[in-house]
């Protein structure tokens, strides 16, 4: 329950007094990443509403880049947490590609196995084999092969690459 007077922060959830200036308008508390959350959310919002003015800005941007080509190869040199968290996140960008190539992967190999099962004559059988088992048994290759396919893309990541390409 929460006191009188007291509002319940957007972004951790936690009561605080707000400003009585804005008190109608406050949205988080006074907390340092609350404030980071808040106008992040506000930014996001904003260039949402406002797409042709990242475009506009392009050319800014460029020339800046040019006029200091070195800016960042300097920043990294001295700024080392920087360098750490930035690795953190391109490992991690990395796996989550890896592992969304592989999703996106197997469903096209197995849908095209199913398709081809689906394309087997029913008519040219032996005598001992029915359609029924023969459909069984390519269920059960597919299947084979798409689990093989997994492991091999676990195992060694140039599989993975593979997969992915088609």
């Amino acid at each position: 329950m929460k006191e009188p007077g007291k509002k319940v922060c957007r972004c951790c959830g936690r009561p605080y007094h707000p400003d009585p200036r804005t008190a109608r308008f406050q949205k988080a508390c006074g907390r340092e990443a609350c404030q980071r959350a808040r106008r992040r959310q506000k930014l996001r919002r904003w260039r949402v509403l406002h797409p042709d003015r990242a475009k506009q800005y392009q050319p800014k941007v460029r020339a800046w880049a040019r006029a200091y080509p070195d800016y960042w190869r300097h920043y990294r040199a001295t700024h080392p947490r920087y360098m750490a968290r930035d690795k953190r996140r391109r490992v991690e960008a990395r796996r989550r590609a890896r592992l969304s190539a592989k999703e996106t992967a197997m469903p096209t190999a197995v849908v095209e196995k199913l398709e081809a099962l689906e394309a087997l004559p029913t008519k040219r059988m032996s005598a001992k084999e029915t359609p029924i088992l023969r459909r069984v048994g390519a269920i059960e290759d597919c299947l084979r092969s798409t689990v093989s396919a997994l492991w091999s893309a676990k195992r060694n990541p140039m599989a993975s690459a593979a997969l992915a390409a088609g």
